[in-house]
């Protein structure tokens, strides 16, 4: 992976991400009753695994190079902490989706379909809103601001370490 782009392996990592809200938007189009139960054990790996890489990489990586090459930029700069705040919160509710899948799986569903639904629903809205700005205004702005060397640690971190598995498909527990 040294010789991509790390912008355009973003790029692939956000339409993995678009793919898994794809999914949970199946699940809630499909309850209560036609829910595929695989589905659900992909979603949950995909949750528990590749969002939270994903997350700490933008946040530990490519978020802090682009305050040190934007710090006067005010308004990048306020977005990127928004984008974090975001991040946050949107694990918070993959933790509660991860547990209604769970829930969904055992059969053991202790809430309305409508009220599951609701949930997924907030969820993935959520994520292609963040996903659509990141793409449309910071990975741009990443292209314009980052060096040469910015991009060789983006390339590294992508390749290296904890992030390197971002790449591989999520497992089905199943």
């Amino acid at each position: 992976m040294l010789e991509d782009d790390p912008i355009t392996v973003i790029l692939a990592h956000h339409a993995g991400h678009l793919v898994l809200c794809n999914s949970m938007e199946t699940i809630a189009d499909s309850l209560p009753d036609k829910v595929d139960l695989a589905i659900c054990g992909t979603v949950i790996d995909a949750l528990a695994e590749r969002v939270d890489r994903h997350h700490r990489f933008e946040e530990q990586v490519l978020f802090p190079l682009l305050r040190r090459r934007a710090a006067s930029d005010t308004g990048l700069i306020a977005s990127l902490d928004r984008l974090g705040e975001e991040h946050h919160i949107d694990e918070g509710h993959a933790g509660e989706v991860m547990d209604l899948l769970g829930a969904i799986r055992r059969g053991s569903l202790d809430i309305s379909p409508d009220a599951a639904g609701y949930m997924l629903r907030g969820l993935f809205e959520s994520m292609r809103r963040h996903i659509a700005f990141e793409n449309d205004h910071i990975l741009p702005a990443a292209r314009r601001l980052l060096t040469k060397a910015d991009l060789v640690e983006l390339r590294v971190a992508l390749a290296l370490g904890d992030f390197a598995s971002l790449d591989r498909a999520p497992v089905n527990r199943d």
